[in-house]
């Protein structure tokens, strides 16, 4: 379903010191007055659609709340029967779940239309989400959101994964995978989710790791792909951790005061093993022209010339 909201919150000067909203705002997708399940929409069903996007029901945590139907209703000034037809003609064209038990309502696709901002934005959803009652639409609701993390960058993935540990932990826990869910992002141009778990890493990783140098602009390299590349040499057997370790070092030596020429660890460790030349006992670090020209005097010198 074409639907995009966004929450926008102004501050005034005073009252950013605690942290108070003044004004919250829900943005529609254009296009959803090109949609054809929207469009097929009875008049009152279209009204409980936007009701659904943009009431105050909604928080940060993007497509679920819990809500009960009469209090839906009451909300609109509606009858209860009246409002319960409308809303059953909604999930009707596939574009709501509910839970009528547990008062847990399910937008779906609504994430797709409302990325995350910022990781910040991200920790602040498990708030929201340990407040929905546990059943089956809330899980349904974890997969989906997961497979959908797992298309952006690892920024927004290891703040959820972080966020969710729990969440995620008891998923796993009791059986249920985390693959794509149905209402994930498919079809051509949809992005293609990589189900894995929070990102782990070993003591030997971690050791190396430490020590790695900065790299300049961007600051230290992508931990996250690093970490896969070094694992990747060491599952493949092309070279120990303690190798690994003593190229990390070399290299660390070999590049001081060099910031700018420092490659990123997820190259070193990558497959076109940038870090075999630091592997060896004799390893002698690289001089710079300034440094040979140093040594070209001191030789001079020291011969007397």
């Amino acid at each position: 379903m074409s639907a995009y909201i966004k929450t926008i919150r102004i501050k005034s000067k005073k009252q950013r010191g605690f942290n108070l909203t003044t004004k919250i705002y829900r943005r529609i997708y254009v296009r959803i007055w090109t949609d054809k399940k929207f469009l097929e929409l009875s008049d009152k069903a279209k009204l409980v659609w936007f009701y659904l996007l943009t009431g105050p029901h909604t928080t940060s945590l993007p497509g679920i709340f819990r809500e009960t139907m009469p209090g839906m209703a009451a909300f609109l000034s509606w009858h209860n029967d009246v409002f319960q037809k409308a809303f059953m003609e909604i999930v009707g064209a596939g574009m709501v779940e509910a839970d009528f038990k547990n008062h847990v309502v399910y937008v779906l696709n609504v994430i797709q239309y409302n990325p995350p901002q910022s990781v910040n934005v991200v920790k602040s959803w498990v708030m929201y989400f340990d407040l929905i009652p546990e059943c089956d639409l809330k899980i349904k609701y974890l997969k989906d959101i997961y497979a959908y993390m797992e298309g952006l960058s690892d920024a927004f993935r290891d703040a959820f994964q972080l966020a969710f540990t729990d969440a995620l932990t008891e998923a796993s826990a009791i059986g249920i995978g985390l693959g794509i869910g149905q209402g994930s992002r498919t079809g051509k141009g949809a992005r293609k989710p990589k189900v894995k778990p929070p990102n782990t890493y070993t003591d030997e990783f971690e050791k190396c790791w430490k020590v790695y140098p900065i790299t300049e602009p961007l600051g230290r390299s992508n931990k996250s792909k690093a970490g896969k590349a070094f694992h990747a040499r060491i599952q493949a057997k092309e070279a120990t951790a303690g190798m690994m370790y003593k190229a990390t070092l070399n290299y660390a030596q070999d590049i001081t005061g060099k910031p700018d020429k420092t490659m990123g660890a997820q190259r070193f460790y990558g497959p076109d093993k940038e870090y075999e030349p630091y592997l060896w006992e004799n390893y002698t670090p690289v001089k710079t022209a300034m440094e040979k020209d140093i040594d070209a005097v001191n030789e001079g010198i020291g011969h007397g010339e």
